[in-house]
């Protein structure tokens, strides 16, 4: 019964309407008295609850003394709540489309205006999606300062396909990778969007390194905790003048004194020839 009382919640009954419904399904014409007697309700809801039912067409009334109730068959009762739950949830997406252009209206005002500026702190659960929507929406440009375990990783992988669609739009990518250690990085192994004439990868040595990005020259982001994995790791997003200015002088710092190959890639490539 739990089960079943749970299903018809879902599309839209009460618990209460719920096991009378059931108790009607179960036990056929009923009087008032013997539809509380099945359904545990107490009888002086049953009248109402009966009431509600039949205007959802789910209950017939009986003419007879005393007047009697049965629900229309199981099927044709999941039918109709069926209906009307597509018939919901299509006003609801029509509510939420007007919403939508309402404030895109409102936000494209703000954006003519051109004199605010914001700064928001992105959940970790949103920081992939968040920055995919930023790789799909620059127009001309994109740099990029990070660690080689997120450029690895998001270059090749994560972002893979949306940075080969900027790339397609002759977006100008640049990724300044920061190295720490000794170890190897084998930059022979990442995929030939590096060979594409409108992305530009330079290394440099750094024990810790921020995770930075600057779209259009007009947005920046900066990784909270650079360390932790992109799914929880907040960031600050901005369209603060002043914040751009600093994110941009800092990348034209790292980019000029960083190298087009890391230390080690040259002796990689000759080992694995």
């Amino acid at each position: 019964m739990e089960e079943e009382v749970a299903t018809l919640g879902r599309l839209g009954l009460t618990t209460t309407q719920a096991k009378v419904l059931l108790a009607l399904v179960n036990s056929g014409a009923s009087n008032i008295q013997e539809i509380s007697d099945t359904s545990k309700v107490h009888r002086t809801d049953i009248y109402r609850i009966v009431k509600d039912l039949e205007e959802e067409g789910l209950v017939e009334r009986e003419i007879a003394t005393p007047v009697k109730f049965k629900a229309i068959p199981l099927n044709e009762c999941f039918d109709r709540l069926f209906e009307k739950k597509d018939r919901e949830r299509s006003e609801t997406y029509k509510q939420a489309a007007r919403l939508i252009r309402s404030y895109r209206e409102k936000n494209q005002a703000d954006d003519a205006e051109g004199t605010e500026s914001h700064s928001w702190i992105i959940p970790g659960g949103r920081v992939k999606e968040k920055i995919g929507q930023a790789i799909d929406s620059v127009n001309e440009s994109l740099t990029v300062v990070l660690p080689w375990k997120r450029f690895s990783s998001g270059f090749s992988v994560v972002f893979s396909d949306k940075i080969e669609k900027a790339l397609s739009r002759k977006v100008k990518l640049r990724f300044a990778v920061a190295l720490s250690g000794n170890g190897e990085y084998p930059v022979n192994k990442l995929d030939s969007k590096k060979n594409n004439p409108f992305c530009e990868i330079r290394f440099f040595r750094s024990t810790s390194c921020v995770v930075l990005g600057i779209y259009d020259q007009t947005e920046v982001s900066i990784s909270e905790f650079p360390d932790v994995q992109l799914e929880k790791a907040h960031i600050l997003w901005s369209t603060n003048k002043a914040l751009l200015a600093l994110a941009r002088n800092y990348c034209e710092m790292i980019w000029t004194n960083a190298t087009k190959e890391p230390p080690q890639s040259k002796r990689i490539e000759e080992k694995e020839n």
